[in-house]
């Protein structure tokens, strides 16, 4: 009976040894484990993560978008190596090829569309159309256009922004206001036609670029006999909304 109190005595012993021991191990675990617990969120912080996750991080990706394929976006040029007269197709008595040289040294290609001879002004000259195109395609995909305003009895000036068609360069808003002046230019001083029996049209973008020969910056701006604009956007941000946003 002894011995056998003597043997619980020395298995309790040996089992408060055990569990000593194991809680000392897991006390060194929880002092070297390096993740500290972690409390559960707030309201606050989830309402900050969500506004994160869906807000702020997709507006800053548009933005990257917009401001780095904004040309892209705005410009959809139709890219072509010749697009002399012969070159597509088409006769002299279409009309004629002429190029103009920019102040930055790029080189902008187009046509002079010759109007009916069934239909002319008493001097023997027909008056000009200057046509500046919208934002996409080049001047060859518009004979059909061309060749209507010619039939009524008005020479066409064409010309590919930079970047379109056989034009060099790249498009940007200075530049085509700029070379939309060079244009003007051309046709009064060059070809020789009265302002007066000029009429302007711009189709689309080609409105905006037709409009900046206006801008306050020019003291001189053209005096045409007339200014005709289809389909052209009231402004750029409002047009972006319009295609990108809503």
């Amino acid at each position: 009976m002894a011995l056998s109190s003597g043997r619980g005595r020395a298995e309790l012993a040996c089992g408060d040894a055990t569990a000593v021991a194991m809680w000392q191990e897991q006390m060194e675990t929880v002092e070297h484990d390096p993740k500290p617990l972690q409390k559960p969120r707030t309201l606050r912080q989830r309402v900050c993560r969500v506004c994160l996750l869906y807000v702020i991080v997709p507006y800053l990706a548009v933005t990257v978008i917009f401001a780095v394929l904004q040309r892209r976006l705005m410009y959809r040029p139709t890219v072509a190596d010749n697009l002399t007269v012969r070159n597509v197709g088409l006769d002299d008595h279409f009309g004629i090829d002429v190029e103009l040289t920019t102040a930055d040294g790029n080189t902008i290609r187009g046509w002079l569309v010759k109007g009916s001879d069934e239909r002319h002004a008493d001097d023997g000259r027909h008056p000009l159309v200057l046509y500046f195109p919208g934002n996409s395609l080049n001047r060859h995909e518009r004979i059909s256009d061309l060749r209507e305003v010619a039939s009524r009895g008005f020479d066409v000036l064409i010309f590919d922004y930079r970047g379109f068609g056989d034009s060099t360069g790249s498009p940007t808003e200075s530049a085509l206001s700029n070379d939309a002046l060079l244009v003007w230019q051309y046709a009064c001083e060059t070809l020789g036609y009265d302002e007066r029996r000029i009429s302007i049209f711009g189709e689309s973008i080609g409105g905006a670029v037709a409009l900046s020969m206006w801008a306050e910056t020019n003291p001189n701006p053209p005096q045409p006999a007339a200014l005709i604009l289809s389909s052209t956007f009231a402004s750029m941000p409002q047009t972006v909304r319009w295609h990108y946003i809503h």
